[in-house]
Order: structure tokens, then C-alpha cells, then sequence
């Protein structure tokens, strides 16, 4: 889990640099911000239930990480080639896709969060799923600015 929030790190920093000082920037800045303190909950989980805890800190740990695999199983390369080249629909496809890989994020801690029986995990779980589906909606809200009549 930690290596797929890394994922979507790289995936919206990588963005966030092509669309430096826009709002769009902005946005996708700050969803890589929340990816990053959603690999820290998991991070703050695990440390504390792993039956071999590690002396890594968080930032040693995700800077080993290597991202490559995204929500819904897709690599970040594949990811960014779904964007496409041309700028005149690449803001839209760029909303479209992050909504898509926020949904997948949801998708996957509410079925973590209903097939684990301990209850701290599944609470932690439910935790990052309704943050992903905060993502979603702050997501639409921006469609709604850039593409709403």
C-alpha cells in the first residue's frame, strides 16, 4: 500500500511540475501531498503491528520505495501515457484519470477495510478510503471549475 501511495506521489509530482504555477498545479500538488501522508498512516500502522519492526524512519523507507505500481495495478509510465500529448484535452484527461485513480484507492481500502477482522486495521482502512473519496470530490469540484457551464 505504501508503494502504490508512492506511485501516485510520483505521478501527481511529476504534474505538479508540468503545471507549475496554475491552479491546476496547485491541485495536483496538493493530492500528492495526501498521497504522501496516506504511505505515512500505513507507514505509522504497520510500524506499530509489524511482527518484525523496522528501524527505518518513514522518509528513509519511502525513499527505497520505488512507486512503480499504481492504484488499479497500472505502472506510473502507463498512468502518464494515458494522458496523451495533445494539450487541448490533456487537463481533461488529466482530471479524468485522477478521479479514476482516486476511485481505484477507494475501492481498495473499503474491500481491505471489509475482509480484515482486526479492527484497528479495518478502522485505519475505512480512514483511507474516505480520504480518497474526499480526493474524488475535490477532483469533481474541479472539473466542475474548468469544464461546468
Amino acid at each position: 500500500a505504501m508503494n502504490m501511495e508512492k506511485g501516485a506521489w510520483l505521478f501527481y509530482r511529476a504534474l505538479a511540475k508540468e503545471y507549475a504555477d496554475t491552479e491546476l498545479g496547485t491541485m495536483v500538488a496538493e493530492l500528492g501531498g495526501m498521497e504522501e501522508r496516506h504511505a505515512r498512516g500505513i507507514f505509522n500502522y504497520w510500524r506499530g503491528h509489524a511482527a518484525a519492526p523496522t528501524e527505518d524512519s518513514f522518509e528513509t523507507l519511502f525513499e527505497r520505495l520505488d512507486g512503480r505500481i499504481m492504484e488499479g495495478g497500472k505502472t506510473v509510465a502507463a498512468w502518464m501515457a494515458r494522458l496523451g500529448a495533445d494539450p487541448r484535452d490533456r487537463t481533461l484527461r488529466l482530471l479524468e484519470l485522477a478521479c479514476e485513480i482516486e476511485y481505484y484507492a477507494y475501492d481498495l481500502y473499503r474491500g481491505l477495510a471489509k475482509r480484515d477482522r482486526d479492527a484497528e486495521a479495518a478502522e485505519t482502512y475505512l480512514l483511507l478510503a474516505e480520504q480518497e473519496k474526499a480526493h474524488v470530490r475535490v477532483i469533481s469540484k474541479a472539473l466542475n471549475r474548468f469544464f461546468g457551464d
